[in-house]
């Protein structure tokens, strides 16, 4: 079938777009909707639509280098601050900063801010992971260079010691070698044991620094060593011989005695001297005769061979004189019991004790009030046991006494009152009181008041001629210690060093002033007195007398009733330096002080970082939340 075709007309009947030309009108619409477009497509999360027409702002060009990145992350404020170098922490932050930029997705917001704490977490184990470096190494070198300083030490005291030892060892060889000469020699010049000499004692290293010792002292402490003394009856021949004569029949009757060996004694006396009491003192030339005198055998050969020069001598032992202060007056001095108390008391022997007395008679005693304790005298036989005695006190009658060397003094006669001689030898053909000076009566029968000192003259009114205060017996005092050195030591002298010294040791009674206050003081004080019992009590008027307090206390609690105490003058002793220790000569490379302080401070610091960094792992586990990254 034919179809018949639409006329021409119909298809031009058709309606077909207006196409119009774009003016300036047309034109600003079509921005303004596309404005509104990209406004409303930003303030919601779904991207925007297309636009209509493509505008090239430069906004939307793609990054392609380091420079455009910048520009771009500084331009948005996303990078701060501007022209900072990048580190892991500022690029952490600037993808928090991306995060919150409008127009992403919750999706793309959680990836960033994911990406950003582990790069965060990156940055944290790095650091961490650094200082453990540091610390490990600086660990190691300071192990090392304490090893080092270890051996080092360990070096120098080995060769130090081994020097000493050398040292050591040649000086006992030395010594070794001179003790054996001096054996070897002595052997060969003496063929007897001898005893030791007090010149030999001083001068070796046990006697007393010569320095220290008055040379006098020493010579009369020889002497003292080589003397002897004899007694002889009234009757004896010996009264009636020279001292001469005496001398040369000792010399040969000690010449007729052998020496046990084969051979003869060869010591000999060196002076005799006759004594007021009718004694005999002597010296022999050497130590040795003096030791070999004082065995009881040989004396008594000695005098046997003498015949009737020596008939009826006695040997008499030199005795050492001690003064005890304040012993009990119940002591009793010629009770044999009391005696044997002290002495067992004090682990003494009877051998040591010649004899004891009281240093004040008994009758001279304060008889209106009653005396509890006096001096007592202990005359010893025994240098080594007096000494101790001085050192230790003694125990009398469960009583602990001080104990010191009796000091010699000078010799006052009781029949005169002048010194230097005693009542026998005095010329004077009257006696003279010794409490009033008069010539009329002995001192045992004075009655007088009055006081006067025969030695002081007329400046002796008010004190009597025994007085120890006596200015004249002071002063004869001094003048018998310069004479006599062995009154400024307080020991008895022997072979041991201390007992040589000469060390100051507190007055005794003699160098003791005694206070006596006058009559207008002592008026004074009854006025005083007086005055306190009529005045009211009151707590601070009590009488009492508080307890010393220590300087701590005194400073810590003071009433306030009293005033501060005036602070005390403290001084300081100085102190030396000690030497420096000698340097080393090798040239071993040591850390100096700012190194070892340097090192010390940064292995501080690693450890505070790693403790801080275990303190914010330990917060991040347990869900605290993180620092805030906004800007």
């Amino acid at each position: 079938m034919n179809q018949t075709k639409k006329p021409p007309e119909t298809v031009a009947k058709q309606k077909l777009p207006e196409i119009r030309a774009t003016t300036r009108q047309n034109q600003e619409r079509i921005d303004k909707d596309a404005a509104i477009a990209r406004r409303r497509a930003q303030e919601t999360e779904s991207p925007p639509p297309p636009s209509t027409q493509y505008m090239d702002d430069g906004k939307d060009r793609p990054v392609n280098n380091i420079t455009e990145a910048r520009e771009f992350l500084e331009s948005g404020l996303i990078f701060v601050p501007a022209g900072a170098s990048p580190t892991p922490h500022s690029m952490a932050s600037a993808l928090f900063q991306v995060a919150e930029l409008k127009g992403l997705t919750v999706t793309a917001k959680r990836a960033v801010r994911s990406v950003a704490y582990m790069m965060e977490q990156m940055v944290t184990e790095v650091i961490a992971g650094q200082a453990r470096e540091v610390a490990v190494e600086q660990a190691e070198y300071v192990t090392l260079e304490m090893k080092n300083m270890a051996e080092h030490l360990k070096t120098t005291i080995a060769e130090e010691v081994t020097k000493q030892i050398a040292t050591i060892s040649e000086s006992i060889t030395k010594t070794q070698e001179t003790l054996s000469n001096n054996q070897v020699h002595t052997t060969t010049q003496q063929t007897a044991p001898t005893s030791t000499r007090y010149s030999d004692a001083i001068r070796s290293q046990g006697g007393p620094p010569r320095n220290q010792t008055d040379p006098r002292l020493v010579a009369r402490e020889g002497i003292r060593t080589r003397q002897f003394l004899l007694d002889f009856p009234d009757g004896s021949v010996v009264h009636k011989i020279s001292q001469t004569e005496l001398l040369r029949l000792y010399n040969a009757g000690i010449a007729t005695l052998d020496d046990g060996e084969g051979g003869l004694v060869k010591h000999r006396i060196r002076t005799v001297e006759r004594l007021t009491n009718k004694g005999l003192l002597g010296e022999f030339l050497t130590d040795e005769g003096a030791k070999w005198f004082k065995e009881s055998k040989n004396a008594d050969r000695l005098l046997l061979s003498l015949g009737e020069n020596g008939a009826g001598a006695q040997r008499r032992v030199r005795t050492y004189n001690l003064i005890a202060y304040y012993v009990p007056v119940d002591f009793e001095t010629d009770n044999r019991k009391h005696i044997d108390e002290m002495l067992e008391t004090n682990g003494l022997h009877i051998d040591d004790l010649e004899r004891v007395r009281w240093a004040k008679p008994i009758a001279r005693r304060n008889k209106e009030r009653r005396q509890n304790f006096a001096h007592l005298i202990l005359v010893m036989r025994n240098t080594n046991k007096a000494n101790k005695i001085i050192c230790n006190g003694l125990v009398i009658h469960s009583k602990r006494v001080e104990v010191r060397k009796s000091k010699k003094e000078p010799i006052r006669c009781l029949k005169c009152q002048e010194y230097n001689h005693i009542a026998r030898e005095c010329i004077n053909t009257f006696d003279t009181c010794g409490n009033c000076a008069n010539r009329t009566h002995k001192t045992e029968t004075c009655t007088s008041q009055n006081k006067k000192c025969v030695s002081c003259g007329d400046r002796g009114d008010g004190h009597t001629s025994w007085d120890r205060n006596c200015p004249t017996f002071h002063r004869k005092c001094q003048q018998f210690d310069s004479t006599h050195p062995e009154n400024a030591i307080p020991f008895f002298p022997d072979d041991e060093q201390w007992t040589w010294t000469n060390e100051f040791q507190p007055p005794t009674i003699r160098h003791k002033q005694a206070y006596e206050p006058t009559e207008e003081e002592q008026e004074k004080r009854k006025q005083r007195q007086a005055d306190e019992d009529l005045r009211p009590m009151r707590q601070t008027l009590l009488n009492y007398r508080p307890r010393a307090k220590s300087t701590a206390q005194t400073q810590t609690s003071q009433p306030r009733s009293t005033p501060a105490p005036t602070p005390t003058t403290i001084t300081t002793t100085t102190q030396h330096p000690l030497p420096k220790r000698p340097e080393n000569s090798t040239n071993e490379p040591k850390m100096t002080q700012e190194e070892v302080n340097r090192l010390q401070q940064m292995l501080a610091t690693a450890v505070a970082q790693i403790a801080q960094q275990e303190q914010d792992e330990t917060e991040l586990q347990n869900g605290t939340p993180p620092p805030t990254h906004n800007a």
